[in-house]
Order: structure tokens, then C-alpha cells, then sequence
């Protein structure tokens, strides 16, 4: 992440954001460290807006709903789908997802991609975990605490060795 990068502001938000460049490799902990870094010392308001819908394509090429949605942003998520029903599974094994993209459903079409990366191999020690190569990262402070919330559930995030993002989720209990 560079400076000018991330935070943008955004009239009162903090526009977070990340995009793969010049083949450039960054952990989601690393974007997040960043990010954390980046918002040391500023206020941001800390409401969150968001209805998330994460989706993981598994090794096969079939996209399943990984989170438990609401009713209305997977009702919205499939309107913007093509109509098309997702399956609603946890894919067994994080290792056999692919790639996981984070939709926010409270925007519609392409503005609702908040995230997108690639599953590179299981965490060292614990399989379960993955470690996630980000593609693209763009969202609100608005919508950080509950993409953080999402991929710390689905074993997407890994939270212990990175003391800054301990402090930047603490930080929207304050």
C-alpha cells in the first residue's frame, strides 16, 4: 500500500483501498497492517454499514455463499447474479477454496465488491486457516470491522500474529 493509496477521504469516510500492481504480493494481514498504520491517531466514525455476502469459488469452479447472509442481501446478491442461486455450503476444507471475493449487498452491481483474493495454501501449523493473496481491497472504515468480523469467522484472517490489526478491531470497541 503507498501513502497516497489508502486512506483516501472520502467527504467524512476513510476510503481504504489496495489493488495488485506490477505483480506486487500482499497478505490480507499486510493490507490490514497497513491499513492500520495508515488510520493510527485519526477518528473515523465507526457505525458500520454493511450487509456482507462472502463468496468462495472452490477448485471446481462452483461459487458457494462461505457466511450466513441475511435474507435480503442474499435475496439482492442474487437479483445482481443473474438470477441464479448460489449453493449455501461451507466449502469442507478452506484448502480446496480458490478464490474469495466480499461483496457488501447494502450497494449494488460492482460497487458492491469490497474485496477480492486468491487462496495460496493453508497457515503453517494450522491447516484450517488460509492465507489470502489480495487481488483488490476497497472499502469504507464503514465497512472494515465487519469484513474483519467475516474473515476472522471463516478462518480467512489470522488475528494472533499481527498485533496491529488486534488494535485496529479493538479500536471500533472503544
Amino acid at each position: 500500500m503507498s501513502e497516497k493509496e489508502c486512506p483516501k477521504v472520502d467527504g467524512k469516510f476513510y476510503y481504504l483501498c489496495y489493488e495488485k500492481k506490477d505483480h506486487k504480493v500482499m497478505s490480507l494481514e499486510d493490507c490490514l497492517a497497513g491499513v492500520s498504520e495508515r488510520l493510527r491517531g485519526k477518528s473515523w466514525a465507526k457505525d458500520q454499514r454493511t450487509d456482507l455476502v462472502v463468496i468462495g469459488t472452490d477448485e471446481m469452479g462452483v461459487d458457494c455463499v462461505l457466511n450466513s447472509p441475511t435474507v435480503e442481501a442474499l435475496d439482492t446478491f442474487c437479483e445482481d447474479y443473474d438470477g441464479r442461486t448460489l449453493v449455501l455450503r461451507r466449502i469442507i476444507g478452506n484448502n480446496r477454496i480458490k478464490t474469495v471475493t466480499v461483496r457488501n449487498m447494502v450497494l449494488r452491481g460492482k460497487e458492491s465488491i469490497i474485496f477480492e483474493g486468491k487462496v495460496v495454501a493453508p497457515r503453517d501449523g494450522n491447516a484450517d486457516y488460509v492465507t489470502l493473496l489480495v487481488e483488490m481491497c476497497g472499502m469504507t472504515a464503514h465497512e472494515l470491522k465487519s469484513f474483519m468480523d467475516e474473515m476472522v469467522a471463516l478462518h480467512m484472517l489470522h488475528v494472533a500474529t499481527y498485533p496491529a490489526i488486534g488494535l485496529l478491531r479493538s479500536k471500533y470497541s472503544e
